[in-house]
């Protein structure tokens, strides 16, 4: 417990004291102050942190759309000249490797078929990974299916 000087009459009172005995104003006492001084100090920093790590992830998150990339070694071993089978029934011959695309025809389960070429997109969200598309003639018509419906044979 300490001694300061009441901040309206000027004479001497304990930090302690809610209200100088001497002319009735009230106080804070010390020791609230402080802890007024901490607290905000604290959230404060807070705050700061909040923005500037909110503008470091927005722009240093990627923008734009998902880029298609030509893989170094496609997945499993697939290759062009390659044989898949078709495991998922039924398989969506797709215009473009993009599973938003409509599809042109279904291929039933057990089709096998001949790789002419492979792709991998980038695709999701704050989550990317890759899909290996593999483009495939069926029925007279060229298009793509996805890693997932279909396994390598030879």
């Amino acid at each position: 417990m300490a001694l300061i000087k009441c901040e309206e009459c000027g004479k001497t009172i304990s930090d302690e004291a809610k209200t100088c005995p001497h002319c009735g104003v009230k106080h804070i006492p010390q020791r609230i102050k402080r802890n007024i001084k901490w607290n905000t100090r604290i959230l404060i920093g807070f705050v700061i942190v909040v923005v500037f790590g909110s503008l470091i992830i927005h722009y240093c998150s990627p923008k734009g759309k998902t880029k298609p990339y030509k893989p170094s070694s496609p997945s499993l071993g697939v290759q062009e000249n390659s044989i898949v089978k078709i495991t998922d029934s039924p398989a969506k011959l797709r215009p473009s490797p993009d599973y938003f695309e409509n599809y042109l025809i279904e291929i039933p389960t057990g089709t096998e078929l001949k790789v002419l070429d492979t792709n991998s997109v980038r695709t999701g969200g704050t989550v990317q990974y890759a899909v290996i598309w593999y483009k495939v003639e069926y029925k007279g018509k060229t298009g793509w299916i996805s890693e997932y419906v279909c396994k390598k044979i030879k």
